[in-house]
This record gives structure tokens, C-alpha cells and sequence, in this order.
């Protein structure tokens, strides 16, 4: 699987941290990699609801406009998460399983 390392000061998570992501459900507010005009982000996705879908980040709100090339790539997990122990959850799960593992993964 692979790893991306974060090179941002005003992102969310901390310069250097390591994560990958996951083909997994992705809901409203949840962490997640994004191709943006082959630009890599991650940020939370804010589907859109009477509003233009959005990724969000500390202080920044990107809407998704039509012309815009983009994608969700993944859920955003850390590195020392065992694949297995999210995948043998019930998708209503997810969420709560990799929210608690990010105060370990933002310490580190």
C-alpha cells in the first residue's frame, strides 16, 4: 500500500507525518486524499448540500466546481493501522475506528 508524507505547515495533520489511504466509504468530515488538478490534498470532504461540494482545510474551503479535475483517492489512515482491523469492521464503523486512531497518529 502506499505511504505519502505530508510537506504542508497548514494542513491538519503535521509536517512529516505518514499515512495512506483506504478504497473505503468516505462520509461528510472525514479526512481524505484528493487529486485536485493533480495536486495531492488531504482535507475533509464536505459533500455538497444546497452548497457546491467542498474540501476543507485549516481556514481554506476549495469548492468543487464543474471544471475543476478531481478526485477522492482515499480515507485517510496511519501507518501503523492494521488493514484488517478496519476492513472486518461494519462500514458504520469506520469512522469511529480512525477517529479514535488519530490522536496516536498526530502525536507521533
Amino acid at each position: 500500500m502506499k505511504e505519502y508524507m505530508i510537506n504542508w505547515d497548514v494542513l491538519e495533520l503535521p509536517r512529516s507525518a505518514l499515512f495512506m489511504t483506504l478504497p473505503i466509504p468516505v462520509g461528510r468530515g472525514d479526512l481524505a486524499l484528493f487529486d485536485l488538478e493533480g495536486w495531492l490534498i488531504p482535507g475533509r470532504w464536505y459533500p455538497g448540500t444546497g452548497e457546491p461540494d467542498s474540501i476543507r482545510l485549516p481556514g481554506l474551503r476549495i469548492e468543487i466546481g464543474e471544471s475543476l479535475r478531481w478526485k477522492i483517492i482515499g480515507r485517510v489512515v496511519p501507518v501503523d493501522v492494521k488493514i484488517e482491523s478496519i476492513t472486518n469492521l461494519p462500514e458504520s464503523e469506520y469512522g469511529r475506528f480512525l477517529e479514535n486512531s488519530f490522536p496516536r497518529f498526530l502525536d507521533s
